[in-house]
């Protein structure tokens, strides 16, 4: 069943990132989609790490949006949960990234960035 599953996620990710570069998200080398990218981020002094499905990045790694696979409707159970916090939980861990990465290159941090944000249940 694992086998399955892992069929019809990877086909979600791969029609979602067909469909960002059809719709140019991927235009003059200024922004690169990216998959599986592992975030970590440090909260209540523990490390955890969040891993969007997809991300469209700017060339300062900088998050511009995030989708995330609905995982639960995979499991075909009637336990219906909301994918939501996952994606908002890899916003932040993006976010957190961002302003490490600025830090470092000594500019400002963010208060805030608005990073959009898509879930998606299954391909048809």
């Amino acid at each position: 069943m694992e086998t399955a599953l892992g069929g019809e996620e990877s086909a979600v990710d791969d029609f979602a990132t067909f469909l960002l570069r059809t719709l140019n998200y991927e235009q003059d080398g200024d922004r690169v989609i990216r998959t599986r990218t592992e975030l970590s981020m440090t909260m209540c002094g523990a490390t955890v790490y969040a891993k969007p499905d997809i991300s469209v990045v700017d060339r300062n790694t900088n998050s511009l949006l995030q989708v995330q696979e609905d995982k639960v409707s995979l499991l075909r159970t009637s336990n219906r949960q909301n994918p939501e916090p996952q994606l908002v939980a890899e916003m932040l861990a993006a976010f957190y990234n961002i302003n490490l990465t600025r830090g470092m290159q000594g500019k400002d941090l963010l208060n805030s960035k608005l990073i959009p944000g898509i879930t998606m249940r299954g391909v048809v």
